[in-house]
């Protein structure tokens, strides 16, 4: 047990000096904006629906031109790539954290969006697809 703890408290030591840079946070290259499939009108029904259950447009604003609450998506697609999207719509939070420089591309919002954890990768997947088109 106590073997186990040593060695739990060394990991925790390495990886926390791993983060040290010492410098200017980096800030990432933009991806390369990745061609959008466009949706289907049976996908566009899906999303819409998703949309409104999920109350996305509160914080977003009903043309996705963002509120007090949530930043716009118009222009998403120079800093996001699907993947990213489906990866952050799963948990926002923890997104943050492993990406700072989302928070500091939108400052000034307090409220953090809530996790979908309960959505399929399929809708995720098809919600990303959505927002990335609305931004062409």
């Amino acid at each position: 047990m106590k073997k186990s703890i040593i060695i739990l408290s060394m990991l925790i030591a390495v990886l926390s000096f791993a983060g040290c840079g010492g410098g200017e946070p980096v800030e990432e290259a933009a991806p390369e904006p990745e061609p959008v499939v466009p949706l289907t009108a049976e996908e566009l029904e899906q999303v819409q629906v998703l949309v409104e259950d999920n109350i996305c447009t509160e914080c977003h604003g009903e043309n996705l031109e963002g509120t007090e609450t949530g930043p716009a998506l118009a222009a998403v697609r120079q800093y996001w790539t699907k993947d990213l999207l489906i990866k952050y719509i799963y948990n926002p939070e923890f997104f943050m954290v492993s990406h700072p420089e989302v928070k500091r591309r939108n400052p000034g919002f307090d409220i953090d969006m809530p996790p979908y954890t309960d959505l399929s990768e399929d809708e995720r997947r098809l919600l990303a697809r959505w927002v990335l088109q609305q931004s062409e």
